[in-house]
């Protein structure tokens, strides 16, 4: 192994092992998002890898502390894909490389759990109808993180039936529809993500139940700004949406979660949304400023037993337009009431800002539980391929 080629795969396998372990409690707030080796790149055709064997020309044997990589390259081509890795069981990592083509930059398939890692990768200009940056499909435990997937024409990054996979600081703005989506990936931390200025959602979840969002930004967004559909169990702490076209955040069907410093601000509609079906989910330490100003409340709550206050720390959330009341009311059939507003913002620890973010010994709760919640037994969701954004 030739000295370039063991310290990036060591970089690699650094960010993994440390990823895995510590994500919960490491915020960086001074997080880069740019490529992470260099930007000198090789011209290249298109990569096609269907088998372990066909990574015999690249670096690496394919362990876990010498994964073979796809480095440094240039590919645009007009074919479906720029980079396509199937059916493979061996440790991989696509790092540094700058990628155009015509459905996907990037595609991964069916491969081994935990083997695959994307890094510091700009995916653009995926033309097609559904046309995508960074493609992930039947891939556990997968690493994204420090790419930049923007302009293409549907959406930045998609991850379906990937459980369990690390999608952090990553770029994804101005796409045709959504900046990501997670699709049936249960039990997955998306942290530290940007996506901004997107033709519809900023993040949507579907079906990915007791999924750990944390620190991402959706922002000027045409339509919502984070939407959970299916996706019950989920813990979002610290996320900032803020002037999305819709709402900031939208529950559909979703059960039994927990939003705690989130930042909702400058919505023409409501900052939170919860339709009928959303039951048991805790919604305080927030802050709610200047949504929805055509109407009387900042959030809509149409479910059953959903908690807008912490009645043990008699805390719930700060809304700028409280007006000195002691008691807040949220619209919707659900009658909740915020009984413990704040008068004052929570502040936060922000990778954009260099705010400082208020702690709570309920923040460490959720850190354990969300432990907890990733022993719970998963349901099988039998759907077919055709039926996803995918072709």
């Amino acid at each position: 192994m030739n000295k370039s080629h063991r310290k990036t795969a060591i970089i690699i396998v650094t960010i993994i092992f440390c990823f895995s372990l510590n994500h919960s409690f490491s915020f960086q707030k001074d997080s880069i998002i740019l490529p992470l080796v260099s930007k000198n790149y090789t011209l290249s055709n298109p990569i096609e890898i269907t088998s372990d064997s066909d990574f015999s020309s690249f670096n690496g044997s394919g362990a876990i502390d010498d994964p073979y990589l796809i480095e440094g390259l240039n590919i645009t081509t007009t074919k479906r894909y720029g980079i396509h890795v199937s059916y493979t069981t061996k440790y991989f990592a696509i790092v540094n490389c700058y990628v155009s083509a015509r459905l996907a930059g990037i595609c991964v398939e069916y491969v081994v759990k935990g083997t695959a890692a994307i890094v510091g990768n700009i995916c653009k200009n995926s033309y097609e109808t559904n046309g995508k940056g960074i493609v992930l499909f039947f891939c556990p435990g997968s690493s994204v993180m420090k790419n930049i997937c923007s302009d293409n024409q549907q959406l930045g990054i998609y991850l379906a039936f990937s459980t369990i996979s690390f999608i952090s600081n990553n770029l994804c703005n101005n796409n045709g529809e959504y900046g990501m989506v997670i699709h049936y990936s249960n039990s997955s931390f998306i942290t530290q993500n940007i996506c901004n200025e997107n033709s519809d959602y900023g993040i949507y979840f579907a079906g990915s139940d007791e999924s750990y969002i944390t620190h991402n930004t959706c922002s000027k967004n045409k339509g919502i700004g984070l939407v959970l559909d299916y996706s019950s169990f989920s813990i979002l702490i610290n996320n900032t949406l803020d002037n999305n076209s819709d709402c900031g955040i939208v529950s559909l069907e979703t059960d039994n979660c927990t939003f705690n410093y989130n930042w909702l601000q400058n919505h023409k509609f409501h900052g939170f949304y919860l339709n009928e079906n959303c039951n048991g989910n805790e919604i305080y330490y927030n802050n709610f400023v200047n949504n929805n100003l055509n109407g009387n409340s900042q959030a809509m709550d149409e479910g059953l037993r959903n908690l807008w206050c912490n009645d043990l720390e008699q805390i719930g959330n700060y809304w700028s337009n409280l007006e000195g009341k002691k008691s807040y009311l949220v619209d919707g059939e659900g009658n909740s009431v915020d009984y413990y507003p704040r008068k004052n913002p929570f502040k936060y620890e922000s990778f954009s800002n260099g705010d400082t973010k208020e702690t709570s010994f309920g923040f460490v709760s959720s850190i354990i539980g969300i432990l907890v919640y990733f022993k719970r037994s998963k349901k099988e969701i039998c759907i077919k391929k055709e039926d996803l954004l995918i072709e």
